[in-house]
């Protein structure tokens, strides 16, 4: 997936390869792009991400890659605020993204059916697959 965007490539592969295999723990990974993105949100509010040269610059990379994006798509679009999902794993509290998005509750629920487990007692190849 990162091979079909050079940009993403250029900042997360060298050689073809991800970058965190063989890279020391503590290396510096500097993203002047996404700086700038969020020197422009903070400058400007809503309108440095949906306006401006944010949105033109994310107007391009969808349409590059066969989008239909508009500058009035950005424009109009409204966030909509949800209460979060909410679920406990081994004593810990989890929050994550509420529907329409269903990766919060996928979470909670592959917490849930690992709980059973003692994971700390499975060698790594034995851990269960089986769910």
């Amino acid at each position: 997936m990162l091979l079909q965007s050079p940009a993403a490539a250029g900042q997360f592969l060298r050689d073809g390869k991800v970058l965190s295999a063989g890279v020391p723990a503590g290396a510096l990974l500097v993203q002047p792009d996404l700086a700038d993105t969020l020197k422009r949100l903070a400058r400007a509010g809503r309108d440095g991400f949906y306006a401006g040269r944010t949105a033109h610059l994310l107007i391009a990379g969808v349409r590059a890659a066969g989008g239909i994006w508009t500058p009035e798509d950005l424009a109009s679009y409204r966030i909509v605020e949800r209460a979060p999902i909410v679920g406990h794993y081994r004593g810990w509290r989890v929050v994550s993204a509420a529907p329409p998005f269903s990766g919060g509750v996928l979470l909670v629920q592959m917490l849930n059916m690992l709980a059973r487990f003692d994971l700390a007692a499975l060698r790594t190849p034995t851990r269960p697959t089986c769910w």
